[in-house]
C-alpha cells in the first residue's frame, strides 16, 4: 500500500483534512467526534475507492468521466456502514427488551 499526502487543518472546533491524489483535491470537514483522526479514515477510504475507480492517479478529466462509478462505490460503502449499524441497533434493542420483567 502506498502512502499518501495528508494534509490537516482547523479553525475553532472545525477539523479539515485534505490531500491530492493526480489532479483532483479531495476535502473531508467534521467537528466534534468527527476529529482529524476520524476524517482520516474517511479521506482514506474516499482517496482509495477514487484509486480504485480511475486505476490510475486521476486527471480532472478521467475524474469527471468515472464520476458515476466513484458516487457508486460511495454509495455502497455508507449504504453498508449504515446496515451494519442499524443490524447492530435492532439487536441491542432485542436484548434490553428480553431483560424487562413484564408487571
Amino acid at each position: 500500500m502506498k502512502s499518501f499526502l495528508l494534509l490537516l487543518t482547523g479553525f475553532r472546533s472545525v477539523y479539515i483534512d485534505y490531500t491530492v491524489i493526480g489532479d483532483v483535491c479531495i476535502y473531508v470537514v467534521g467537528k466534534d467526534e468527527y476529529d482529524e483522526l476520524a476524517l482520516a479514515e474517511v479521506i482514506f477510504v474516499i482517496t482509495s475507492s477514487v484509486k480504485d475507480a480511475c486505476a490510475k492517479p486521476p486527471t480532472e478529466r478521467l475524474f469527471l468521466d468515472k464520476y458515476g462509478k466513484i458516487c457508486l462505490c460511495l454509495d455502497e460503502i455508507v449504504w453498508k456502514k449504515c446496515f451494519s449499524l442499524k443490524r447492530e441497533g435492532d439487536a441491542g434493542e432485542h436484548r434490553q427488551g428480553q431483560n424487562q420483567e413484564i408487571d
